[in-house]
Parts: C-alpha cells; sequence; structure tokens
C-alpha cells in the first residue's frame, strides 16, 4: 500500500479501558518515537475513570485521533481503531505499556528487508508487581533481525510477540479477518498464529517495549476465565481452519500453551477452567490433558514455587 505525506506507514492503534494512571507513559512513548511516520488513534472503550481526562491535551496534535465506543473488550478496540486506520501497517501498543524510542524505526527497517512479511515484532521487557524487572533469559540473539525459521516452535517457549509489540502488514490483517470481535481471552495469540500460517514472521532480539505485570485490569485479573479462545478454535470447531501444512505445528504449540493458561487460571482462583481446558485438550493429547486437570487441583503455593524454579 502506498504511503506518503498524506498516508503514513503506520498506524498506532492502543485499546483504552480505565486506565488513567498508565495512558499517558503509553502516549508518550509513541509521541518519543524517532520515526514520526505515523498516526496515532486511541480507542476509548468505554472507561468509567478519568482516562479520557488524561489525555485531552493530547488530542490536539493533527497525528492523533480519539476514537469512543461502547465496553467490548480490547479485541473489538482494536478493531474500531483499524477500522479508522489509514496507515499500511498496524502497530499495537497497550495503555499498560511503552515502547522504546527506536520501536517504529526497527519495524520500518525489518519491513524494508522483508517486505514479504505479515508480522514484525520484537522481544520486550517485563517488570513485576515491585516495579523492578523480571529477568528472562531468551535464546533469541540481540542482534538477530530476520524472519523466525520455526515460529510455532520458538513461541511456544518463548513470548516473542504480544499486544504491545506486533506491527501487522494490513492486507494480511484483512485476509484473517482482524481480531475476533468481542472475544475478551485468547484473541491476541490466535490472530498471531493465523497470520504466522499465511506468511513470515519477522523478529528483532533487541527488547523494544516495556510490559507491566502489575496492570489493573490485565486478562488474568479478570472476574471470569473462558477457555481462551485460541484454545477453542485448534482443538474445537475452528471458524476458519489452519492450513494442512502448519496444523500440527499450531496443534504442538496449543497443547504447551494449555499448560501456561490452566497455571493462569489457577493462579487467579479460576480452577474451574483449568479443568475445562484441561478436558478440551484430552481427546487430542491425553498425557497433557490429564496433567492439566491433575493441575487443577495443586495448591496455589505449589504452583507459585514452581514457576520459579521454571523461570530461574
Amino acid at each position: 500500500m502506498p504511503h506518503g505525506p498524506t498516508k503514513p506507514l503506520f498506524t498506532v492503534v492502543i485499546p483504552l479501558y480505565n486506565k488513567a494512571s498508565t495512558i499517558r507513559r503509553a502516549i508518550d512513548s509513541v509521541l518519543a518515537q524517532t520515526d514520526p511516520d505515523f498516526e496515532l488513534i486511541i480507542v476509548d472503550d468505554g472507561s468509567t475513570d478519568s482516562s479520557v481526562d488524561a489525555i485531552q491535551e493530547l488530542l490536539s496534535a493533527d497525528n492523533v485521533t480519539l476514537v469512543r465506543t461502547s465496553n467490548r473488550g480490547p479485541a473489538s478496540a482494536r478493531n474500531a481503531g483499524i477500522e479508522k486506520s489509514i496507515g499500511a501497517y498496524i502497530s499495537l501498543l497497550d495503555a499498560d505499556d511503552c515502547w522504546d524510542p527506536n520501536y517504529l524505526l526497527t519495524m520500518r527497517r525489518m519491513i524494508a528487508n522483508n517486505p514479504d512479511g505479515v508480522l514484525f515484532t520484537a522481544l520486550h521487557e517485563v517488570v513485576g508487581d515491585d516495579g523492578t524487572p523480571v529477568n528472562r533469559n531468551s535464546t533469541v540473539a540481540l542482534n538477530f533481525e530476520a524472519p523466525v525459521s520455526d515460529f510455532f516452535s520458538l513461541y511456544a517457549t518463548e513470548p516473542i510477540v504480544s499486544s504491545s509489540t506486533a506491527t501487522i502488514e494490513r492486507q494480511a490483517l484483512q485476509k484473517i479477518g482482524s481480531f475476533p470481535d468481542g472475544v475478551r481471552r485468547g484473541e491476541d495469540i490466535y490472530v498471531w498464529l493465523r497470520l504466522a500460517d499465511i506468511g513470515p514472521v519477522v523478529l528483532s532480539g533487541q527488547k523494544l517495549a516495556t510490559i507491566y505485570l502489575n496492570a489493573e485490569n490485565r486478562s488474568t485479573a479478570q472476574p471470569d476465565f473462558p477457555v481462551p479462545y485460541h484454545l477453542q478454535q485448534i482443538f474445537g470447531a475452528p471458524a476458519q481452519p489452519f492450513s494442512q501444512v502448519n496444523s500440527r505445528a499450531i496443534q504442538s504449540f496449543a497443547v504447551r500453551n494449555a499448560l501456561l493458561q490452566a497455571s493462569g487460571a489457577v493462579l487467579t482462583g479460576h480452577r474451574s477452567a483449568a479443568r475445562a481446558i484441561g478436558e478440551l485438550i484430552w481427546p487430542h493429547n491425553r498425557v497433557r490433558g490429564a496433567a492439566i486437570v491433575l493441575l487443577s487441583f495443586m495448591p496455589e503455593r505449589a504452583l507459585r514455587f514452581l514457576q520459579r524454579r521454571r523461570r530461574s
């Protein structure tokens, strides 16, 4: 898609719901980008706090737009922003998080070097509940900047893409139907898998975003915990089947990811959701399905101990 003075290369979309304390940090990190070829669309998803008041002074900028919708969740909010966008590439950022100043510049370079890429991403820093960085070792070299040869295998072991690191080629997003409207859990993972199923995923080994774990309405902190959408689509009746060439790799990813999703359910008090995940997996992988069901009965303290051991 052509771009120029009236059509930026990037549209940055930030879904916003009750993030008055963090939204300015996210926006400031976008406005501080060393690559200025972007428009910024903030989608207020029916906030009931002072989030919109906190950003009023920023809305006078020519490249900043506020879209207001009723509360339907981040997937629908992203779609609303994407519908209003004009950029050739859609860059996503959550209102809790922030970017390194060179995020968009790095995305531009990767796009230029990999014009057939459909999803561009980078590693990220994680900040824990106490405000200190959470050290996570990565197998990806710092100077890595290329298509991922085995995306599904690497993504099963490392969080190489998220809703604060992803830049998506517009036509590829349209091809997969954008984000599943109204879905609140697993919708982002589903989109990454869909995109990787149709084209190259290009990764930077630099940590170009910071993700904050103590955000007040991260998905793990929500009152309900439905079975994640991507697991339903892979192991249930998919609305749109994955390609035959990648189906086995995608299912292998999902079997491993199901354990992570079930652990999150247990740690947030949703043990029945963890059992439902195990029961969904059981017909496809009995060992992993049984392990997840057993995990749903594990004491929270023991599970946290195992997670700390895994990270160390």
